[in-house]
């Protein structure tokens, strides 16, 4: 095998191959562990301990080549046979991140590659072991993707690598004894780089896992006579419901957290898996039907109807690797969950004020977090983002595999895909000192809102805060300090010390008592308490601007609309700046990013309050804020997202659609710079061509 010595350095290579096997290993749900995979010997479990043993098993190979002339176990690939042992359920993406990184470790020696070491088939340089090993990794992801019936898009040149070393290293004629690998089968006809590959190892190229839902068989159901046909066969496909009107599950799964904006939709398909996601997202393409996606609710931007509705609640699932300070997570969970799991760890996730908000719709609009200020969007601190496009294709998506795509994602919302799965870096955040200082909003009012503005405008970056007006319902549910009245509510979050934190706040404190004061150290798990927000849905009608400061003449509006007496309204300012203001080191289309602060104004809908009432008094605030306003705030872009502000009463008569759609197309493009909504409209003309992910906060292709 002295052709051994011609491999190049294996190593990029290898890194390639296991990201890739990362990636599907990070898909696989305890339910699937017992699933068939090509290799008749292998379930799934059996191939992932196959793969983390070979791993380790590699990696002890290269720590014997650096170390000059010592010999190579016979068992060669198969090595590290505790390596796999006791791994629970939850627990093989772990194990393998482990694994590679001992591997990684054992072979950065360059030294290491040109070493001989003894295989099995004779004497070998390490660049030829390492290599080999490569060729293994590969062949198991194409397995493991068969096996999980995932139709990400494998890498074609590294499977096209891995044929010419096999070719090279597993001629037709040498098989059997020490090289564990049957005759060479022939490749179907039309086969790609990787079925040639496992044709060449022996394998089945045509294998496919039994009962596999496949985009084609989604789209063949499309094309039934009816649509109630259709229905039916694609519910046959999947493991989630599928549900039509007047189906008894039907308003359950369609419910909102805003329940004044009603879906409708012709088919509402409660996904369980991304398979399910993809036949859905690949039926609705064939039949010419639009899809809207919805996890938890929240920032719905029109009500959905004649289309598909994809709700993603059941795609559940937080996984945090405390080495990586990371955690992969589904698209159907609440941030209370990831903070809850992350805290076990001592690290923090970026979240939001509601911890029953949802952790993917959040992120795709940037995500103003609790601590936004010192640490920035939240959705500069996404590593990867498993999607089904509008091709219906899984594709796992960072900034380096595809930029373009994850550059989109980030601030397109659901224009581009429905998101399965997210992978977030976390934070090493424990405490706080926070919490919320409650004013008398009628009789204090005016002076903390003006000392609010005078006080934001010199706090460190380690300082996010907040203040909301609002009116405090009479019942027993309030604390008895704040009920019946009109509320002055000041949200302070500080990362610094305690005494820092005192020393910070005190100006605030020195306006006067307060009705309710609970500012003080706390663990971060229960950061949910600084905003105390409801949770339980309700209709409103709200609007958020970005404002380049505060102007008198804003704060008056604020005291203005808020007075009691009047429509109730709730009235937000959030401080903003600090980390905010500067891009992430993986470049996404959150713009706008030099606003100083978000303006809110928020009223229920209920008995005579309708959209119609309280739309002109929330205009008197935004008209008053239009001076000092450049944009939208995408990640508060709720269901407002159908007007933009200050367009007026809606017009009547023919023109009321076409004038609806311009409104809310120019409230879409207020959210982003212009270059960047620019980009955003070509990419979505090339991963969206004919605006199948319309029913959202669009954004039409070029």
């Amino acid at each position: 095998m002295s052709q051994q010595n011609a491999v190049p350095d294996p190593r990029p290579q290898y890194e390639r191959a296991a990201d890739q096997m990362a990636a599907l290993i990070d898909a696989v749900s305890p339910d699937r562990l017992g699933a068939p995979t090509p290799c008749a010997e292998f379930d799934v479990r059996a191939l992932l301990g196959h793969v983390v043993r070979g791993t380790h098993g590699a990696a002890e190979l290269g720590a014997t080549a650096a170390r000059a002339g010592a010999a190579g176990a016979p068992e060669g690939l198969s090595g590290g046979a505790d390596a796999a042992a006791d791994v629970p359920d939850d627990g093989w993406a772990t194990a393998y991140a482990r694994a590679r990184a001992e591997l990684a470790a054992a072979w950065a020696d360059d030294a290491a590659l040109a070493a001989p070491v003894r295989m099995p088939w004779g004497e070998v340089p390490g660049r030829g072991v390492l290599a080999a090993h490569v060729l293994d990794v590969v062949a198991h992801a194409w397995d493991l993707a068969r096996a999980l019936g995932d139709r990400r898009p494998l890498d074609p040149e590294l499977a096209r690598v891995a044929l010419a070393g096999a070719r090279q290293m597993l001629p037709a004629g040498r098989r059997g004894g020490p090289v564990p690998f049957g005759p060479v089968r022939p490749a179907p006809e039309g086969a790609d780089a990787y079925e040639e590959l496992a044709a060449w190892l022996g394998r089945d190229a045509s294998w496919i896992a039994p009962g596999a839902r496949t985009a084609a068989d989604a789209a063949a159901a499309a094309g039934a006579r009816t649509l109630d046909a259709a229905v039916e066969a694609l519910a046959a496909l999947v493991r989630g419901p599928v549900l039509r009107p007047g189906d008894a599950a039907y308003d359950v799964e369609r419910a909102t957290f805003n329940s004044a904006v009603t879906h409708r939709p012709a088919v509402l398909a409660g996904v369980a898996d991304a398979a399910d996601v993809s036949a859905v997202v690949a039926f609705a393409g064939a039949r010419g039907l639009p899809v809207a996606v919805q996890s938890t609710g929240h920032g719905q931007a029109l009500a959905s109807a004649d289309g598909v509705l994809v709700t993603t609640s059941r795609l559940r699932g937080v996984h945090v690797d405390p080495a990586a300070a990371t955690a992969w997570i589904g698209a159907g969970e609440r941030w209370g969950a990831v903070v809850a799991a992350a805290a076990e760890h001592g690290l923090a996730p970026l979240n939001g004020s509601a911890p029953h908000v949802g952790v993917v719709g959040y992120l795709l609009g940037g995500g103003i977090s609790l601590l936004a200020r010192s640490h920035g969007f939240a959705a500069d601190r996404v590593r990867a983002i498993e999607v089904v496009t509008p091709d219906a294709v899984l594709r796992r998506v960072t900034a380096t595999s595809e930029p373009d795509l994850y550059w989109a994602l980030l601030g397109g919302r659901d224009n581009f895909g429905v998101v399965t799965r997210v992978e977030v870096e976390l934070v090493p955040v424990t405490r706080l000192y926070g919490g919320g200082l409650y004013f008398d909003g009628a009789t204090q009012g005016e002076a903390v809102l003006r000392a609010y503005r005078d006080w934001s405008a010199g706090l460190p970056e380690a300082l996010t805060s907040s203040i909301a007006f609002f009116p405090a319902p009479d019942a027993p549910t309030v604390p008895e300090p704040l009920r019946g009245r009109l509320v002055a509510h000041v949200r302070v979050v500080h990362t610094g010390s305690a005494e820092e934190g005192e020393r910070l706040v005190e100006p605030l404190r020195a306006i006067g008592p307060r009705l309710v004061d609970t500012v003080a150290e706390m663990p971060y798990a229960a950061c949910a308490s600084i905003f105390n927000e409801p949770a339980d849905p309700m209709p409103y009608h709200g609007e958020t601007v970005l404002l380049s400061e505060l102007t008198p003449r804003t704060l008056e509006a604020i005291l203005d609309v808020t007075r009691p007496g009047g429509v109730p309204c709730i009235a937000e300012v959030r401080h903003l700046g600090g980390a905010l203001a500067r891009r992430g080191e993986a470049p996404n289309a959150i713009g706008l990013r030099d606003a100083a602060y978000l303006l809110g104004v928020l009223s229920p809908l209920r008995g005579p309050l309708t959209r119609d009432v309280v739309r002109p008094v929330h205009e008197r605030l935004l008209t008053a804020a239009a001076p000092v306003t450049v944009g939208r705030s995408l990640p508060f872009m709720g269901p407002s997202g159908e007007r933009a502000p200050g367009a007026g009463p809606e017009t009547a008569g023919e023109t009321a659609g076409e004038t609806a759609a311009d409104t809310a197309e120019e409230a879409v493009r207020s959210a982003y710079e212009a270059e960047d909504y620019a980009r955003l409209r070509a990419l979505k003309a090339t991963y969206d061509p004919h605006n199948l992910f319309r029913h959202n906060h669009n954004i039409r292709p070029a």
